[in-house]
């Protein structure tokens, strides 16, 4: 079958990585890809996709322990379920979306990978068309989520991580009333699962005047090769 298929696609730099950080031995790989999918196909329940790139990320978050990758796997669909008007059948190829984000240019990731093989995704928050005229928050979330599942498609990104680059350039006060309480209240809910497969970075930009890191980076980031890379938002933008 086309999702028991699996050829590695880490650079050989992730491969060391994975091999230090994440338990991954190359050798063992595929057997713990079997045992892992040996388990879903006992929980009637849980529908997800089975095509290998996508169980590795779990593996691979959770440092190849097997309980621990059930769970997270578990949580992710309870999540997912649970807020499935963000989350139910998103297409990274969708028209609609692909246009929101096209005009809003307010998820971007940036070409290629840090020094640290890690992704960039700038998110220009004052970008966000606050009227409501252009698209819903429950639309701009759909948005989100599929350049999210887009990126993590990537094994070097599962295994080096995102940084996620928040541009508070332009931002207001609108951007939190559109937003409403209860839905902060759900993406919170939602992303503190995702937070777990995507082994982020936070950095921030014009956030009181300042150029901000915060997350599980300890190094220091050059943020300016960061922002100028503001000229790339002239291009097609892809993910």
């Amino acid at each position: 079958m086309a999702e028991d298929i699996y050829q590695c696609t880490l650079d050989k730099a992730s491969i060391d990585k994975a091999r230090e950080e994440l338990n991954e031995i190359p050798e063992e790989r595929l057997g713990a890809l079997k045992t892992f999918k040996d388990w879903i196909q006992q929980q009637p329940w849980l529908k997800t996709p089975m095509d290998p790139t996508f169980l590795l990320n779990f593996l691979r978050a959770k440092k190849f322990s097997q309980l621990e990758a059930r769970s997270l796997l578990e949580r992710y669909w309870v999540k997912r379920n649970k807020y499935a008007i963000w989350c139910k059948g998103i297409d990274p190829a969708d028209p609609h979306n692909l246009k929101i984000l096209r005009d809003s240019l307010s998820y971007v990731p940036l070409p290629g990978r840090d020094k640290n093989g890690r992704k960039v995704l700038m998110i220009r928050l004052g970008q966000f068309d606050t009227s409501g005229k252009s698209y819903s928050f429950d639309q701009i979330m759909r948005v989100r989520l599929s350049v999210l599942d887009t990126i993590l498609r990537d094994e070097n990104v599962q295994v080096n991580g995102i940084v996620f680059f928040m541009d508070f350039t332009d931002t207001t006060m609108k951007l939190h009333s559109w937003m409403g309480l209860e839905n902060a209240r759900k993406q919170h809910d939602l992303i503190e699962v995702s937070l777990e497969l995507e082994r982020q970075t936070g950095r921030s930009w014009n956030q009181n005047g300042n150029a901000q890191g915060n997350g599980k980076g300890t190094e220091e980031e050059d943020l300016s090769s960061i922002s100028k890379s503001q000229s790339f938002l002239t291009t097609k933008v892809s993910c």
